[in-house]
């Protein structure tokens, strides 16, 4: 169970790295992103997250709502 975990929190991190590469915001994950693209509309956004909502259901939303509890972590850890 440790090494799951660590798996766990690696991919997460490398996916955060990978959405700032991209320009998004640190913190943030790809999946998270592409969840509020879509909920405005925007075409990508709704292409990634019918992909992933068919392997994981809910995958966006649950991203958005796992972002954004990492960063009221964060601010937390930081006061």
């Amino acid at each position: 169970m440790k090494h799951y975990r660590y798996l766990q929190n690696l991919l997460i991190g490398l996916d955060e790295f990978a959405n700032t590469l991209l320009g998004g915001a640190p913190g943030d994950t790809i999946s998270g992103r592409a969840g509020r693209a879509a909920r405005d509309g925007r075409v990508w956004g709704r292409f990634l997250c019918y992909l992933l909502n068919k392997i994981d259901k809910n995958h966006c939303q649950k991203a958005i709502e796992n972002d954004a509890v990492g960063r009221h972590k964060e601010s937390l850890e930081i006061e």
